[in-house]
């Protein structure tokens, strides 16, 4: 019985943590109008200002960064971890 309310409460717990998401569809105008003008003499100067050093540490590190919408390791192991749970609630329960 204490087993079951466990399952219950841990079960209830994950489900407290889920959030509600809205989207909408936005056109470009839209979209192009929200952001704010780019300032690329200032984004090129503040390059410009760089050692050697450091442009060689931030062209390495460019390469690794992930493209928008790309699930990490550990995104991807939380969400076979929580379907495993799931799956084990509807077993024992």
């Amino acid at each position: 019985m204490i087993h079951r309310l466990r399952l219950i409460l841990l079960a209830a717990s994950m489900l407290a943590f889920c959030g509600v998401a809205n989207a909408e569809l936005v056109g470009t105008d839209e979209a192009a109008a929200s952001l704010e003008p780019a300032k690329p003499d200032a984004d090129r100067e503040k390059l410009r200002a760089f050692s050697d050093k450091e442009v060689h540490v931030i062209a390495g590190k460019v390469d690794m960064l992930p493209a928008g919408g790309r699930l990490t390791n550990n995104d991807l192991l939380l969400i076979v971890v929580i379907i495993l749970a799931v799956v084990v609630l509807i077993i024992v329960l």
